[in-house]
């Protein structure tokens, strides 16, 4: 089958989606179909688009796009399928005294959703958390919702790792407030005492302010912490071979692919229940969990990975176990076998978000 996964935006300011998608499109080729990527494709390109493909595969982070409702109105118009993943919703837009200050979506926007919804023969979440925002604020659609979680490339045996230097935790995020990256060098600032001779290294863009060093240079945390900004794809995964553990310390996410990614390279991770699946990362079992903005349970989980080698190992082990169900392979055949069971007919209109 020809498939085309279709991202209506544009990502050049986040490699995590282009890295997502491409792990998706490579789990759709070794199942045996033909794969055409479409990523921020102008509105006039998506007639051919659809043109050539048995099913549309169209991602959203649930902002409004003018090319996702004409990949809708495409695929109407020529008898394709269309299927719909929304990775996010109710986007984030500022923290305010240690909170996050969501947006609310306008009517319109909550109408464009249930238009492209009503054009999908199936919908689908990234995360329960995920759908649990769509099924706030879209109700009738929420019901034909179903949950495929991200996915991951297996992590290859025996790949680079990064090259001397002291023992460090790793931490991927972007300089954004919902990052908690805050709250992570404060955390760290509590238990560096307790750590000598260990690491913090910090890498993702930089929101282009400065503050987060400026905050660690105010903690006194000075060669303690490494801002390493974007890093390509390769030296990444040499950091996730490299790292003691991994730290997420979040506010909110939609589902967490940086641990899930720590997770098959056999790291313990240390996470927060901001919307990260809570049977990917088990707290005591796969990782540990603590909750967001909390700087003292952060710290406490910092030292216990620092300290506690048999600790890391054992919580190493089961979380590479179980990244192994989220494989990209699998995934694919988990939209395939949605694509399947659901019925080849036009969905009736649910009237969401009006």
């Amino acid at each position: 089958m020809c498939l085309s996964i279709v991202f209506p935006y544009d990502c050049h300011d986040d490699p995590t989606w282009k890295s997502a998608l491409n792990g998706l499109a490579g789990g759709y080729r070794r199942l045996g179909h033909e794969v055409a990527m479409a990523l921020d494709p102008d509105a006039e390109a998506v007639d051919s688009i659809v043109a050539r493909s048995k099913l549309v595969h169209l991602h959203l982070t649930g902002l409004r796009s003018a090319v996702a409702s004409e990949v809708a109105r495409c695929c109407r118009q020529r008898g394709v399928t269309l299927g719909t993943t929304v990775h996010d919703y109710h986007n984030v837009n500022v923290v305010r005294a240690g909170r996050i200050v969501l947006r609310q979506p306008t009517r319109a926007e909550r109408r464009w959703l249930g238009q492209v919804f009503d054009e999908s023969r199936w919908v689908t979440a990234l995360s329960p958390f995920v759908a649990a925002e769509l099924g706030r604020w879209l109700p009738a659609a929420a019901k034909r919702l179903r949950t495929i979680p991200d996915g991951v490339e297996p992590a290859a045996a025996g790949g680079p790792v990064a090259g001397g230097g002291a023992p460090f935790a790793l931490c991927v995020a972007r300089g954004l407030p919902y990052k908690g990256l805050d709250v992570l060098l404060m955390a760290w600032a509590a238990v560096r005492a307790r750590l000598p001779g260990i690491e913090l290294a910090v890498c993702g863009l930089d929101a282009g302010s400065q503050h987060y060093r400026r905050l660690a240079a105010m903690l006194g945390l000075g060669e303690r912490v490494r801002f390493l900004g974007y890093v390509p794809r390769p030296r990444l995964l040499a950091l996730l071979r490299s790292c003691l553990f991994y730290v997420q310390p979040s506010r909110r996410e939609s589902f967490g692919l940086a641990v899930l990614e720590a997770m098959a390279h056999g790291k313990a991770v240390l996470a927060t229940r901001c919307g990260i699946p809570e049977d990917l990362v088990i707290d005591g079992k796969t990782g540990l969990m603590v909750a967001p903005g909390d700087v003292a349970a952060l710290a406490r989980g910092l030292a216990a990975l620092a300290e506690q080698p048999a600790l890391r190992r054992a919580l190493g082990r089961e979380a590479l176990a179980r990244s192994r169900d989220y494989h990209w392979k699998r995934v694919a055949a988990a939209y395939l076998r949605l694509n399947r069971e659901s019925s080849s007919a036009r969905p009736r209109r649910s009237s969401a978000g009006r």
